[in-house]
């Protein structure tokens, strides 16, 4: 099992020099993300809400441009190709991760992926991609959280809307997204972090300090949830999860 908070697991993992560094608190939306860092003896700052800001002494980071206060991605579009890195490590956050049966992973960020061969332990060439046009019917960007059940249903959470992805056909099931309170019961109806599957008949949802534990076979929450994460999960971060696989 492998687990994200923010950058964290995956600069251990891409950088073994890199070291954990305090960033603004996760909002619901990170926003843009550059992978050039600022020009040299400068550099970018986030707010509290998540927002890059520039203006002297504070620049953006390459292939951004400093519009009133803001950094944006040059052209002005949000969902732009070109991703903002608010560490300047070139390691990027991730949104949600989905161990496929085909024995890749796949990561989300933004409007973006990633195809991960895990038997090579690297990213497949090409990538990443645009979410649009890769994966029919699905969200297009800001997945929160996706959790497989079977070799053929991949279960996409976004916001307070949820989707079921067929595997196989590699397109979304008819007549989604739906709400996740119509399909989910007894679940957080939006914003959820992280979710995995364990291969033990359950699934385990993750939202800010607390987690749920959900009975695949008879689509309920067990008795006794939400917990808190330092309870049932000893050494694991205690909130804010991204991803887990």
């Amino acid at each position: 099992m492998r687990v994200w908070k923010e950058t964290r697991a995956v600069r251990r993992a891409l950088d073994p020099r890199a070291h954990n560094r305090s960033r603004a608190p996760r909002g619901r939306r990170r926003g843009p993300v550059l992978t050039a860092s600022a020009p040299e003896g400068q550099q970018t700052c986030i707010d509290d809400a998540g927002t890059l800001r520039c203006g002297e002494p504070v620049a953006c980071a390459l292939g951004a441009t400093c519009n009133e206060g803001i950094c944006e991605p040059d052209g002005g579009k949000e969902d732009s190709a070109t991703s903002l890195d608010v560490d300047g490590d070139g390691v990027l956050p991730i949104d949600a991760v989905l161990n496929h049966p085909n024995g890749k992973a796949y990561f989300f960020l933004g409007s973006e992926y990633i195809r991960y061969d895990l038997a090579a332990d690297r990213a497949d060439a090409g990538y990443p991609r645009p979410i649009k046009g890769n994966w029919q019917g699905l969200f297009t960007r800001d997945i929160d959280a996706v959790v497989g059940t079977s070799k053929t249903q991949g279960h996409f959470f976004s916001d307070n809307q949820y989707t079921l992805y067929d595997l196989e056909k590699d397109r979304a099931a008819p007549n989604y997204p739906v709400p996740i309170a119509d399909a989910w019961p007894g679940l957080w109806t939006e914003d959820i972090d992280a979710a995995l599957n364990t291969g033990n008949g359950k699934l385990y949802f993750f939202k800010d300090a607390e987690y749920i534990r959900w009975d695949i076979a008879n689509r309920i929450v067990d008795d006794g949830f939400p917990r808190l994460i330092v309870d049932g999960w000893p050494g694991l971060w205690a909130d804010h999860i991204d991803a887990a696989l």
